[in-house]
């Protein structure tokens, strides 16, 4: 995969979990249904987690008519179950509005900032484990997720819009979309997350967090 990886990046936590992981030396992993708001706040809880909207505004389009022809557009929605239509029939859709969300958050997800900023560090309980090389941090931790029999789906930035939605018109030729899990809202923009995924290879449900001894990834980190 062509993943580009910053070199370095900063896991901010609560010092109880600072001092634990340096003991212990087990690296937590959350999931995408456990950033419920009303256990972790606002600012680091999130109850859209996995979620995306997308919206299809047509304005003015014809089936069979006209020469005006998107077929991105007509494959889309009948793929969505918006509207099927023949190639004997004239439908006109104006100012209409097709509304769907996009859900996908069975994932295990490791989150770091790709800056030190003091106000989300302070947030996020004011303590920072500095990883100062990321590659080969995340390569002996996937070496490890491996073995429990997860595999490693993606390591991006997360794409920040507005409300969580994208609009497409009948104007647009294609309708490209990031994954859910790595997308967020507008408002926390600031906190410039970077986000390691992995999944099971038998797809089973995921309820709990897990926790990783890795010793060999914590060598590349400072406290």
């Amino acid at each position: 995969m062509n993943i580009i990886l910053p070199k370095k990046v900063y896991k901010f936590m609560k010092p109880q979990f600072y001092n634990k992981i340096q003991k212990d030396k087990c690296i937590y992993i959350n999931h995408l249904n456990n950033f419920r708001e009303d256990k972790y706040g606002s600012e680091i809880g999130d109850d859209f987690e996995g979620i995306l909207k997308a919206e299809f505004a047509i304005e003015n389009y014809k089936y069979n008519q006209g020469e005006f022809y998107n077929p991105h557009l007509e494959n889309t929605l009948e793929r969505l179950n918006f509207i099927k239509v023949d190639n004997t029939s004239t439908v006109d859709i104006s100012n209409s509005t097709f509304r769907t969300n996009f859900n996908d958050k069975n994932y295990l997800v490791y989150c770091v900032s790709l800056d030190c900023d003091e106000t989300v560090k302070e947030e996020f309980g004011g303590s920072t484990m500095v990883i100062e090389n990321f590659p080969q941090f995340i390569a002996r931790l996937n070496n490890k997720m491996k073995k429990k029999g997860l595999e490693f789906v993606t390591a991006q930035a997360i794409q920040y819009i507005i409300d969580r939605k994208i609009i497409f018109t009948e104007k647009d030729k294609d309708f490209i979309y990031n994954a859910p899990f790595l997308v967020k809202d507008k408002r926390y923009s600031y906190q410039k997350e970077f986000r390691i995924v992995w999944k099971y290879t038998d797809n089973r449900i995921i309820n709990n967090p897990i926790s990783v001894y890795c010793p060999k990834a914590l060598q590349y980190c400072s406290f």
